[in-house]
């Protein structure tokens, strides 16, 4: 419509005061014979954020998907607010693919070095276990929704939840940790109150962060606090028996 007659003359006499003064710059500079492609370099001040390396970001509004095929056609490159939003997802799953068998791997290695011992590596790993344990009991009761970040927030799980680990086994192992259950737990209770309010948003994303990481801590902690000392115990009985 901007090609009209007067270009955009017609359009631009409809416009009452407060809409002409916002648009002044656009309106005075606006050329219809090189649109969309001034040549204008460097591009007004008010467009230059859709201006980069000589190209300029055009934006089509189709109506219908033959005029979505007719764009896509001349334009090959073009592309869907629907796709760019998709693509954070995706891209961030692929990664995740990688990074998640690539922790677990590292964290293994390094309770070997330190440990030597391939029982007390499985012990460290107790509060893990236990805190996935509980959390996919949970979400299988009252019928979590799952997304990718559940997965990030089991990553995080796995770092926090081993450090447990380390401590309980070591206090277990060395028989001087005195305020080692007292800081375990206080640390595990600071933990889930910072992630408590993730849970009790209203977006998704962060409900689901919120949700794995709160009773993956609390698994955790009964993990490091209970079931390592007596699944050790046991260990000792048995060798003594």
């Amino acid at each position: 419509t901007w090609r009209n007659q007067d270009c955009l003359g017609a359009w631009a006499s409809g416009l009452d005061a407060t809409v002409t003064r916002v648009f002044a710059p656009f309106l005075t500079s606006f050329d219809c014979a090189t649109y969309p492609h001034a040549p204008t370099d460097p591009p007004p001040h008010y467009a230059a954020h859709l201006h980069r390396d000589g190209q300029w970001l055009s934006l089509w509004f189709p109506a219908s998907k033959q005029q979505q095929a007719l764009v896509q056609e001349k334009y090959p490159d073009s592309t869907t607010l629907y796709k760019l939003v998709s693509a954070f997802p995706e891209t961030l799953q692929r990664e995740v693919g990688w990074m998640a068998p690539l922790s677990l791997t590292l964290v293994t290695i390094v309770l070997l070095i330190y440990y030597r011992r391939l029982s007390h590596v499985v012990w460290a790993l107790i509060p893990f276990l236990t805190g996935c344990g509980l959390y996919l009991w949970c979400a299988w009761i009252f019928s979590f929704s799952t997304s990718f970040v559940t997965v990030v927030g089991l990553l995080m799980l796995y770092g926090l939840s081993t450090d447990y680990g380390i401590f309980a086994v070591d206090a277990l192992l060395h028989e001087d940790g005195e305020g080692t259950w007292t800081a375990l737990v206080l640390a595990s209770i600071t933990n889930i109150c910072g992630f408590v309010p993730l849970a009790l948003s209203q977006h998704k994303v962060l409900v689901h962060l919120g949700q794995t990481l709160s009773l993956g801590i609390l698994g955790a902690i009964i993990g490091s606090y209970w079931i390592i000392p007596a699944a050790m115990r046991r260990k000792v009985l048995v060798k003594h028996a």
